[in-house]
């Protein structure tokens, strides 16, 4: 019951030029992810009221005001963690809040729903899941991961109709990963397994990087040939939040350390 997000625009110098503050009335309300379509900007997260959650997509102007919403209603209780845009529309990531469900959504510029897929997952808590699964590879080709600390799933998937056109399983928690012209680099906390908590505390990461994406498929399998799940899209209806102006941001500039060294693994 009260302000809930801000939303400010900065020169790299770090010096404000705009900030808004976003209310929800009395229900909680937390934007996750923007992205950019020429001058309008696409905020996607999730409203929670009376015990459901809803996931939201904003339309603001390139000065940060209200345009449109919409809230987007389902059984597994979405919460959209990430938006970009791909092929003039906008591919949003969801991970609900019950059933570990990681589900796609396709809609228009204008929030209408194009298409839905649900995707297989390993056994995963919320906490240990990338909160960015998304990578554009190209106008109609993106990545989507479903990171877990038993393992993660990530799909190579076609902007058209989101299914998938290859994947792999890895052994750790994918929290990002980058497609290059001949080469997939990967950063993942894992695999941790029994050591999960030291590993975490250590902040024990491993990178990877293959010569070539054909070498990389050559160790890498699809997971059970499993197809993902074409289920029944979220139901949609109008969200009107309230922007007025915010308060500027503080920088505040904190130094990386030099005596915090990376942990170099085997391959």
């Amino acid at each position: 019951s009260g302000i809930n997000n801000t939303l400010s625009m900065m020169h790299a110098s770090g010096s404000v030029y705009w900030t808004k503050a976003l209310y929800a009335n009395a229900d909680a309300f937390t934007l996750k992810d923007i992205c950019l379509v020429g001058s309008t900007i696409y905020a996607c997260g999730t409203r929670y009221q009376n015990g459901d959650h809803s996931g939201i997509l904003l339309t603001l102007d390139s000065a940060g005001n209200y345009v449109t919403g919409m809230l987007y209603d389902h059984p597994i209780q979405p919460d959209f963690i990430q938006v970009i845009v791909q092929d003039n529309a906008l591919i949003i990531a969801n991970r609900g809040y019950s059933n570990n469900v990681h589900m796609l959504l396709k809609t228009d510029l204008n929030g209408t729903t194009l298409e839905q897929k649900t995707m297989n997952a390993w056994m995963a808590m919320p906490e240990e899941e990338a909160w960015k699964p998304l990578h554009s590879e190209d106008s109609s080709t993106f990545w989507f991961w479903n990171g877990g600390s038993f393992g993660s799933n990530a799909y190579r998937v076609s902007s058209l109709d989101l299914m998938p056109l290859s994947s792999f399983m890895h052994l750790g928690n994918i929290q990002t990963l980058y497609c290059g012209d001949s080469s997939i680099y990967m950063l993942s906390s894992g695999p941790m397994y029994g050591i999960k908590s030291n590993v975490i505390m250590q902040k024990h990461y491993s990178l990877t990087e293959a010569d070539s994406v054909e070498l990389w498929y050559q160790y890498c399998t699809y997971p059970n040939n499993e197809m993902p799940l074409n289920e029944t899209a979220p139901t949609t209806s109008i969200c009107i939040p309230t922007a007025t102006p915010g308060n500027p941001p503080n920088p505040f500039y904190y130094p990386l350390l030099g005596n915090e060294p990376w942990i170099n693994e085997a391959n």
